[in-house]
């Protein structure tokens, strides 16, 4: 008589634990996708390469599906430096980390499941820079 009440407990309960241990993980694991970095961006970046300290601000425009381009102004040890549409790849990650590409410079990133703010550091060589993204709209097609 235990054995039978003992499964049938296990048989009624068994899938109800699953469904509720599983279920959490499953949805923190799928918050984010490509489409969630879509939009006008306006941003900000300050930091160092190989010593010398730079600082930009401008605007970053993604597609939702893994590209984009920015144009900003770049102040770096003294010179200004205009950056004109340069391509933008990227790719996010279902817990809202990523990685882009803006021309020739590297990043990681984590981005808000809402998709209204990135924050970002450079992972190129010699360089010591983080930055963050606002959207302004959420038009990018």
């Amino acid at each position: 008589m235990i054995t039978r009440t003992t499964t049938r407990h296990a048989v009624v309960l068994g899938p109800i634990l699953a469904a509720i241990l599983i279920t959490p993980a499953s949805r923190a694991q799928s918050l984010c996708s490509d489409a969630t970095m879509k939009g006008a961006y306006v941003l900000s970046q300050t930091g160092t390469q190989n010593g010398t300290p730079f600082a930009i601000v401008g605007e970053a425009t993604y597609n939702g599906h893994g590209g984009g381009s920015v144009t900003a102004t770049e102040m770096r040890g003294g010179t200004l430096i205009p950056i004109v549409g340069a391509p933008a790849t990227f790719k996010v990650n279902p817990d809202c980390s990523g990685s882009k590409t803006v021309g020739p410079f590297n990043f990681n990133f984590v981005i808000t499941p809402d998709g209204k703010t990135i924050t970002f550091v450079q992972t190129d060589s010699g360089v010591v820079s983080a930055g963050k993204a606002k959207r302004l709209t959420q038009n990018g097609d």
